[in-house]
């Protein structure tokens, strides 16, 4: 108790004087950890409980900015996560799931992941883009393609990036000539202009949504789009008098976890088999803490 007390007095001492500050803690400690998830709780779904043969995962994915650009008519589900971290633990930590495969190219799904799957394929790792920052999504579709005919019998998961930032082709925070600011911060400070931002951010959707329907309408059995979470455009977390920018685990706004559920047309589902899961799990190593920033995201 004295450690964590000393903890907070250090912490005020060194950033009491920083509205932003007081505010991320605010949003953290009272609304995220209070509010959310004690008072309104987590009422979001499990990602395995639903029907699925290929689970397309595109990170950070609105559930209205899908409908504006990929399918008006999509269905909708609640996220267990507000974002990857929070997500891939409500879903998967812990359980054992020998039926999954797993492709990601997003880093925090190896370091959470410690064998509940039957394999995992680390693109983030042998298929990142050094000219963009992130692993991009032919990349990502070919390899999944690979997979699926090594494990013709299991539920597959690809995680795309997309649209989450880097946003491709755009000289923008987050984006590689500035990988070490977040769009979201430019965005509330208003130091780039907000079309800008929210159009690199439908464009990085553009990008990655017809390279992964295609993917889905050419894997065998049902194809499901999703999102892990959606993402805060200065939205006001209700009920309190407060704006939020990214997505933030434990903020279970709509913003940040109402996500498309788009079941595509398919001919005949796969015959699942469940036979063992493997021991692999990722350390938090240089590369994948660079991995990470590159991204966007800060340990």
């Amino acid at each position: 108790m004295i450690g964590k007390v000393t903890y907070a007095a250090s912490e005020i001492r060194e950033n009491g004087l920083s509205s932003t500050w007081w505010k991320n803690r605010f949003l953290h400690r009272v609304v995220g950890d209070i509010w959310f998830r004690e008072v309104v709780g987590n009422r979001g779904e499990y990602i395995t409980e639903r029907d699925w043969d290929n689970l397309l995962v595109l990170d950070a994915c609105r559930l209205d900015l899908y409908q504006r650009v990929a399918n008006a008519d999509c269905d909708a589900v609640r996220s267990r996560g507000a974002a990857t971290p929070e997500w891939m633990t409500e879903n998967f930590k812990g359980g054992s799931f020998p039926e999954i495969v797993y492709v990601t190219a997003n880093p925090y799904v190896s370091i959470i992941s410690e064998g509940e799957f039957h394999a995992r394929i680390d693109l983030w790792e042998e298929a990142w883009n050094e000219a963009e920052n992130t692993v991009l999504p032919a990349d990502v579709s070919d390899r999944a393609r690979a997979v699926s005919e090594e494990y013709p019998d299991k539920r597959l998961i690809v995680h795309f990036m997309q649209p989450h930032q880097p946003f491709i082709g755009w000289d923008l925070p987050g984006s590689f000539w500035n990988a070490s600011e977040s769009p979201w911060d430019a965005l509330k400070e208003e130091t780039v202009d907000s079309g800008d931002i929210l159009k690199g951010y439908a464009d990085n959707l553009r990008t990655v949504y017809p390279i992964a329907r295609d993917l889905g309408l050419d894997l065998p059995g049902k194809s499901v789009i999703t999102a892990d979470h959606g993402n805060m455009l200065g939205e006001q977390v209700r009920p309190f008098p407060i704006r939020d920018y990214g997505h933030r685990k434990g903020i279970y706004t709509d913003e940040n976890v109402l996500v498309p559920w788009d079941e595509l047309p398919f001919e005949k589902r796969k015959e699942i088999t469940a036979d063992g899961t493997d021991s692999d799990r990722r350390e938090v190593t240089a590369e994948v803490t660079d991995r990470l920033a590159d991204l966007g995201y800060t340990q």
